[in-house]
């Protein structure tokens, strides 16, 4: 994730954002998402293991909040605070069910 958001500061997400924007065909927009489902497998399973209650609820909920903390990073938020406010959010919210 703090790779993801340094990427994210330097501009590398910005192709992202224009593919998501444009006006593709429908099988690049299924690529696209079969590439996401393959890049977030990883996290899933992750979280499948800690025994965090709705996995992929939560999978869908933290990259919410790393998709917005990238668009701080693009419009010039501080790194330091948005990756460490991002990482104190994500760590909240990913819990074991047993320590709910």
């Amino acid at each position: 994730m703090r790779e993801t958001l340094r990427q994210a500061a330097e501009g590398a997400h910005r192709p992202a954002a224009a593919f998501a924007a444009a006006q593709l065909p429908d099988e690049c927009r299924a690529r696209l998402d079969e590439l996401h489902r393959d890049q977030m497998a990883p996290f899933l399973r992750a979280l499948q293991q800690l025994d965090v209650p709705e996995p992929a609820i939560t999978a869908r909920l933290v990259a919410g909040v790393i998709e917005s903390a990238m668009r701080l990073m693009e419009s010039g938020g501080d790194p330091d605070a948005v990756t460490r406010t991002t990482l104190a959010l994500v760590r909240a919210a990913v819990q074991p069910a047993s320590h709910l």
